[in-house]
């Protein structure tokens, strides 16, 4: 809110999350006190001046917080480990391709009508149904990476931009419930895209010193 910032009952896992810009499978080496559902800290930081930060300007703040309360020591590598790769299934892609026009840029629609993309399009009699979605490739890596557990590299080699109906509340529920989805699998192969797991590179952030910090 504006140039303050808090957080609640957070981990240091969390912290380093945020201010790193990374998922938890690529950190390694913190300390069991800090990982997930351990030890819990609240947080409040105010920025100078009146204006909010940027996200970049956040990301440092923390950085430097961290080092400074936590002293955290970071270092970055590259190594191979499990992904997914993305890719186009043998029958071929079943998402329709929208083609360019001169008119304004093709948001969802329902019916002629375009709605704002945070919309969902429910049908009448199909609860299930989830919303209609125009967008790239990467669009589509970034939802699904959602419900996986291991980073997803784009091999499809598809550069346009596509519609598909996208209905997650299966998933979401899954997700909530703390399990994995197996059934993103099965979603994505309805779009006629499959997902291969094999090993890649990962840039992975390797904590080498963390401390608890001294209470206030």
């Amino acid at each position: 809110a504006g140039n303050r910032f808090a957080e609640r009952m957070v981990t240091l896992s969390d912290l380093v999350i945020a201010a790193y810009d990374v998922d938890d499978y690529q950190i390694s080496g913190l300390p069991n006190w800090a990982l997930p559902n351990q030890d819990l800290y609240d947080l409040d930081a105010r920025s100078e001046g009146e204006a909010a930060p940027t996200s970049d300007q956040l990301r440092l703040m923390l950085r430097t917080m961290l080092a400074d309360r936590f002293q955290l020591k970071v270092h970055r590598e590259t190594r191979d480990l499990p992904v997914y790769y993305l890719a186009v299934g043998k029958n071929g892609l079943k998402m329709k391709e929208v083609v360019p026009d001169d008119g304004p840029p093709a948001g969802e629609k329902q019916g002629s009508k375009d709605v704002p993309a945070s919309v969902p399009v429910r049908p009448a009699g199909d609860p299930s149904a989830g919303r209609v979605i125009q967008g790239g490739i990467g669009g589509f890596l970034q939802l699904i990476s959602i419900f996986l557990d291991h980073p997803v590299i784009d091999k499809t080699g598809l550069t346009g931009k596509y519609e598909y109906v996208w209905a997650s509340q299966d998933l979401l529920e899954e997700l909530r419930q703390g399990k994995p989805a197996p059934s993103i699998f099965a979603t994505v192969q309805q779009f006629g895209l499959r997902l291969d797991a094999t090993k890649g590179p990962v840039d992975v952030l390797f904590v080498d010193h963390a401390e608890k910090p001294s209470a206030n």
